[in-house]
């Protein structure tokens, strides 16, 4: 787990860290996350378009969930 979150925060910082010809950036962390226009969606970036989905699950009394 730590090492794929290590992956995955390194992936947005490098992201982030792009800029155009102008200096601006080229990616916004809510469309990085998957809270994208149709253009993202389209080009596959961001989260969702890795199978990174949040899904909701119940956890039991005994902690574990399904």
């Amino acid at each position: 787990m730590d090492v794929a979150t290590l992956q995955v925060g390194r992936w947005v910082e490098g992201k982030l860290a792009e800029r155009d010809k102008q200096g601006r950036p080229v990616h916004s962390l809510d469309r990085l996350l998957g809270q994208a226009d149709k253009e993202t969606r389209r080009r596959g970036e961001g989260f969702a378009s890795l199978g990174m989905r949040a899904r909701k699950v119940r956890v039991k009394e005994d902690g574990t969930w399904e």
